[in-house]
């Protein structure tokens, strides 16, 4: 135990720049007055595991912060890295990574809050890998005041397993404890950062604005993982495709969002996307575009699913795969859409046109297997309206 140390600089409890791992230590009520309230790292790759709660900065970092040019990892192990805090309007909650590498390798990090990046803020040239572990809560998240609730990075970012969420099966709101900003409510890029996302799950973030789980403004390959449980005030419950970005996202698993828009993903202008297989279903917008709202360069391929895969009975309001005003499975708003091979059934228009598809403009070539899907609107039951 390591408790109830000041440092008048940084580290209150740790000052590292070696090797080796330590595992089952309890770290609280330390003060690292400059930052770090718990632990520095100047360099070298140890790896700390164990409780790391109630530890105080004036700056960022409530638990640990990194400034070292190793390109070695810092990791942190399994344990509960909690209630940590920081000063008035500064980055970074628990973990501010302002030069090096961390890895996140069963730590569980919730109930903190900061300006931007709540549960870790990443600078531009540093690098986050999250093998394994949480960041979030059922009970007490992460809460930024302005983005990146879970995760704010300019940096490298790579998730191959774990969590930015939770595993719970109730969708985020505006009062729960879920990880919350304004925009990300999960997970914030920058347009300086590299994302390579092959695993893991981005579940129940809230965001006020755009991008429940995640705000993505950079050009991006996205090959697994999965968005669930998500839901923003403004637009893409699951994901937010910022202006101007290219994006190819292969076998994810986009499910139980919720947004105006694009409930399960939506895409600003200028972009170009490409959804190659994985699932996309059980999203729900009060506006347009269920599964996706789309426009610009859209293309969607190997079989890609918007809405369920089967049924043995017709969609209703309460049992259906997606479910909007218009466009349940699919929105496009202008733009040129290929789909050269996709699923889109069992989707659910409260309006009265687009129940799989609603095309406003553009160009558009289609080929994929559209059926049983249901406007509840009289006046028609269209499957693809333009």
């Amino acid at each position: 135990t390591i408790c109830l140390n000041t440092a008048e600089k940084s580290g209150g409890a740790i000052y590292t720049e070696g090797s080796g791992v330590v595992s089952g230590l309890t770290i609280y009520s330390n003060t690292g007055k400059l930052s770090g309230g718990a632990i520095y790292v100047v360099g070298g790759d140890a790896k700390i595991g164990g409780d790391i709660y109630s530890n105080q900065t004036q700056g960022s970092g409530g638990a640990v912060y990194i400034d070292s040019a190793s390109q070695t990892a810092f990791t942190l192990g399994e344990g509960n890295v909690h209630s940590n805090t920081i000063g008035s309007n500064l980055n970074g909650g628990a973990i501010y990574v302002n030069k090096g590498v961390l890895a996140i390798d069963g730590a569980k990090i919730y109930n903190h809050t900061a300006l931007n990046g709540a549960g870790a803020y990443v600078k531009e040239g540093s690098t986050l890998s999250i093998l394994s572990g949480q960041i979030g809560n059922d009970t007490s998240a992460n809460k930024a005041t302005e983005n990146g609730g879970g995760v704010y990075c300019e940096g490298d970012l790579s998730i191959s397993d774990g969590y930015i969420g939770t595993n719970s099966t109730s969708i985020a709101t505006a009062t729960s404890n879920a990880n919350s900003a304004k925009n990300g409510g999960a997970l914030y890029i920058t347009s300086t950062a590299n994302v390579n996302l092959s695993g893991g799950a981005i579940t129940r973030g809230y965001a006020s604005e755009n991008g429940g789980g995640l705000y993505l403004p950079c050009n991006a390959n996205l090959t697994s993982g999965k968005f669930s449980y998500n839901c923003a005030g403004a637009n893409g419950g699951g994901v937010y495709i910022a202006t101007g970005c290219v994006v190819t996202a292969s076998g994810l698993t986009i499910t139980y969002n919720g947004a105006v828009d694009g409930a399960g993903v939506y895409m600003a202008a200028n972009c170009n996307a490409t959804i190659s297989g994985g699932t996309i279903n059980n999203n729900v917008a009060s506006g347009n575009g269920g599964g996706v709202y789309g426009q610009s360069y859209l293309t969607l391929s190997n079989s890609a699913t918007i809405g369920l895969a089967s049924s043995s009975s017709m969609p209703t309001s309460s049992n259906c795969g997606n479910k909007a005003t218009a466009g349940a499975g699919l929105y496009f708003a202008d733009g040129t859409l290929t789909i050269n091979s996709a699923n889109i059934a069992y989707n659910y228009s409260t309006g009265a046109y687009g129940s799989a598809i609603h095309f406003v403009k553009g160009t558009a070539r289609v080929s994929a297997n559209i059926e049983a899907n249901y406007s509840a609107a009289t006046i028609a039951t269209d499957v693809i309206y333009h």
